[in-house]
């Protein structure tokens, strides 16, 4: 199986009125992760794993340029799969924090997308409690039972899940704000 995760980081984080680029556009500086997983081409991030090559657990492009507290992240991200599965998944964490440095994995939330049809805009609490809320839906989470299995309380809807997946692009870039 071979996959291209590509990203394009537009905007990058907004604090109250000014931006910052997270990416300069030619190599991964600022930026820690697997470099057999991880490069840069023709100007954008790209994340490829193959049958020869696979990433054995998640792992994760980690960005070291600072930390921030209020902010909008905006980019472009665009899936192709190498196989015909068609089984790509990625995301971008934020808010989170590293837990285990040398296989650059983190814990925390994940805006998450996917080649098919299902996760594209879920939100997803990697090393943690799974997922939050799925797509378009508005929720008020509280303590369940267990710290791992919370209470999830769909309060309403940001748009119906199938407009949302309808505007998403196979093959082509689309902007996640």
């Amino acid at each position: 199986m071979k996959f291209f995760l590509t990203l394009f980081l537009l905007s990058g984080i907004a604090h109250a009125s000014e931006q910052q680029s997270l990416f300069n556009g030619k190599d991964l500086t600022g930026w820690e992760g697997n470099t057999e997983l991880w490069s840069v081409k023709d100007g954008v991030i790209t994340g490829t794993t193959t049958s020869e090559k696979p990433a054995a657990t998640n792992t994760f492009l980690i960005w070291k340029g600072g930390e921030v507290s209020d902010f909008k992240l905006t980019f472009k991200y665009k899936m192709t799969p190498g196989d015909d599965k068609g089984f790509v998944n990625s995301g971008v964490q934020f808010r989170s924090r590293i837990v285990d440095p040398k296989n650059w994995v983190v814990a925390g939330y994940q805006a998450d997308f996917e080649y098919g049809d299902s996760y594209s805009g879920i939100l997803y609490e990697e090393k943690g409690r799974g997922i939050l809320a799925k797509r378009g839906q508005k929720v008020k989470i509280t303590q369940g039972s267990e710290p791992s299995k919370p209470n999830l309380e769909v309060t309403g809807e940001t748009e119906k899940s199938e407009d949302i997946q309808a505007a998403i692009k196979k093959d082509d870039w689309n902007e996640y704000v």
